[in-house]
């Protein structure tokens, strides 16, 4: 498994983990790796919102209460979107990397 972050402001390293992704371990990325990465792209408070999609290691309760608590503001997004979600473009650029 994959793991990343994007934004208008850039991207942020790729992790990979074996196994499948669940709530302790989404919630250590999260506290490593997001919270960090947002807080060097929106700095003082500059507004932002999170996007995820309703994988369940993402709507966990934990993972929700933890959001919350962090003052996270989400933006609920569909996983069966494709032509709506913006990781698909990420995907193109990284296959035409790999194929040159």
């Amino acid at each position: 498994m994959i793991s990343s972050v994007i934004s208008g402001k850039g991207t942020e390293r790729m992790y990979a983990f074996k196994g499948m992704m669940r709530q302790d371990l989404y919630k250590d990325v999260l506290q490593n790796v997001l919270i960090p990465q947002l807080e060097g792209w929106f700095p003082n408070g500059e507004p932002h919102i999170f996007m995820q999609d309703e994988a369940p290691c993402h709507t966990a309760w934990s993972i929700t209460a933890f959001l919350a608590e962090q003052n996270i503001p989400l933006l609920y997004w569909l996983g069966n979107s494709p032509d709506m979600n913006p990781i698909e473009n990420v995907w193109e650029l990284m296959k035409r990397q790999v194929a040159k």
